[in-house]
């Protein structure tokens, strides 16, 4: 994601974690979220089912995965995730 993007922008986003967990953060406005489930898949790989409540307290559920990583276990970030982002990343800034 980040090499798609001019280099002004890749140097405001830092790093790629750092990169997704700002968009998602802004895409996501979050009032609470909870685990409701998990399920361990493999000892490298888990799916959490959280269910999210919004700033006006609608509710919604959602699958997660987080695969093991050497630095700790990490959200796997869908493809179609990723391309969202750089689109929304790529938009003229304003109104």
């Amino acid at each position: 994601m980040l090499a798609r993007l001019p280099e002004g922008a890749r140097s405001e986003l830092g790093s790629p974690e750092q990169a997704v967990a700002m968009v998602t953060a802004s895409a996501i406005p979050l009032g609470g979220a909870q685990v409701v489930a998990q399920f361990n898949d493999t000892p490298d790989s888990a799916r959490l089912v959280v269910q999210l409540t919004d700033l006006d307290g609608k509710l919604r559920e959602r699958v997660i995965t987080l695969r093991a990583t050497p630095e700790g276990w990490r959200l796997a970030v869908p493809d179609a995730a990723i391309d969202r982002y750089v689109a929304a990343l790529r938009k003229p800034a304003g109104p």
